[in-house]
């Protein structure tokens, strides 16, 4: 049934996309401060970044993985307002804080930990 999918879907997509914001929120804190980094620009980063990075990744096979990447670097840059290093080194620490948010949120509400690689794969 198509229905269940889609709630499914929905919900695992809302739940990624808040701990998506909350890791590069921690992150960007305590690397940029909080004057730079505030939990709505990190709400505006991860619902950019899941949305156009994924249909990028869907459209164009290969090389849509990179230019994801460079999205994500791109959005962290402006809404952080930091350099392109600074966004990457947010980035990589961000992809960190989000496997260990998501392992300890998916052992709470049983979500199965295996979803994180589906997600990974539906997003590269």
């Amino acid at each position: 049934m198509i229905f269940p999918r889609f709630i499914e879907w929905t919900t695992l997509f809302l739940i990624r996309f808040l701990i998506v914001a909350l890791a590069l929120w921690i992150v960007g804190r305590s690397t940029v401060g909080k004057n730079k980094a505030k939990f709505s620009d990190a709400l505006w980063i991860s619902l950019l970044g899941l949305i156009i990075g994924t249909l990028i990744s869907r459209f164009i096979p290969f090389l849509g993985f990179f230019i994801a990447l460079i999205l994500w670097l791109g959005l962290i840059h402006h809404f952080f307002d930091t350099g392109w290093l600074g966004a990457l080194g947010i980035a990589i620490v961000a992809l960190i804080v989000y496997a260990i948010l998501y392992w300890i949120i998916s052992f709470l509400i049983k979500i199965p930990f295996w979803s994180l690689l589906i997600f990974f794969q539906q997003i590269f």
